[in-house]
């Protein structure tokens, strides 16, 4: 049981561990452009959800790559066209952000989608980094030679 709380921890411990680092990497990456994209990021089991607040901007004003281990969410909100605006606090105009992906995240398999202004992406853990379960069984120990009752003791 010692041995099973141990593990556990050191999993917790790394956990903990990824999810600081995320939130380091996600404040050290500003917007470009003057608008505020919030993110959010969590793990469901094996995968990983970004989601973006891009209220007013369309599907093809939005470019999603992946390239070296990060996501760039490029695009822009434009204004009405020929409309003078009597008032107007919200930002228009292009935008960037970087997002760097965890290590067991496998960049080629996200899935995106754009609703009521809310980008949301899916990505799935690699193959290799996803746990597995060990079956336990003997291990062989050395192998012993057997001697055929002829001893050289170096005479």
């Amino acid at each position: 049981m010692l041995v099973k709380n141990s593990l556990m921890s050191l999993d917790l411990d790394r956990a903990f561990a990824e999810l600081e680092a995320l939130a380091r990497q996600m404040t050290r990456t500003a917007p470009v452009g003057g608008i505020n994209v919030p993110v959010s990021m969590w793990r469901e089991g094996e995968q990983l959800l970004i989601e973006l607040d891009v209220p007013g901007v369309a599907e093809d004003d939005l470019e999603l790559t992946v390239n070296d281990g990060r996501l760039i969410i490029q695009g822009e909100r434009k204004p009405r066209e020929g409309v003078t605006f009597a008032f107007n606090t919200r930002g228009f105009g292009k935008f960037e952000q970087v997002i760097g992906l965890p290590k067991d995240i496998d960049g080629e398999s996200v899935q995106a989608e754009l609703r009521h202004g809310v980008l949301t992406l899916r990505f799935s853990q690699r193959p290799e980094a996803r746990p597995r379960k060990i079956t336990l069984k003997p291990i062989a120990g050395p192998q012993t030679v057997e001697s055929n009752g002829n001893s050289s003791s170096g005479s």
